[in-house]
């Protein structure tokens, strides 16, 4: 089995006061997952079209991107991503994390992590693992969004 097809995947954060904290995330199913992958996209519309323009003036088509993340094509791939400026389109996908109405959004994406063996589903333990805390959950929330590939783009 390939490291890709595992079902859970374990990592450790620190908090703000230093304390490791071991996390395990069981990816999410198909269903629940389109719909987190289709939301995160549409809060990077705007960002994700500036890269992909810039991608473009710089003499890359869409369909070498498309290429580049199957592996095929003829143009150098890793050429073809750089020029996505990948480092922005993370960075707003964080800023957009960060947001009032993306609340729910981050309830999603922790639904199926545990923090030291306690379930973040569940209210009182996210409030208690995050409560001024938010660069750990930041942290969190991406290695989650890299973990399930909901991003097509935290994948390479």
């Amino acid at each position: 089995m390939h490291d890709h097809q595992k079902q859970t995947h374990t990592f450790e954060k620190k908090d703000r006061w230093g304390e490791a904290h071991y996390y395990v995330v069981t990816l999410h199913r198909a269903t629940e997952g389109t719909k987190i992958a289709l939301e995160i996209i549409g809060l990077l519309g705007p960002t994700i079209g500036a890269a992909v323009k810039n991608m473009m003036s710089e003499g890359h088509s869409p369909v070498a991107l498309l290429n580049a993340f199957d592996g095929e094509g003829d143009e150098d791939n890793d050429t073809v991503v750089e020029a996505l400026d990948i480092p922005a389109i993370t960075a707003e996908l964080q800023r957009a994390l960060m947001r009032p109405e993306s609340y729910s959004l981050v309830r999603k994406l922790v639904s199926q992590t545990t923090r030291d063996g306690k379930d973040l589903k569940q209210a009182g333990e996210f409030d208690m693992a995050f409560k001024a805390n938010y660069l750990e959950l930041v942290q969190v929330l991406w290695e989650v969004v890299q973990l399930n590939g909901f991003l097509p783009l935290s994948s390479t």
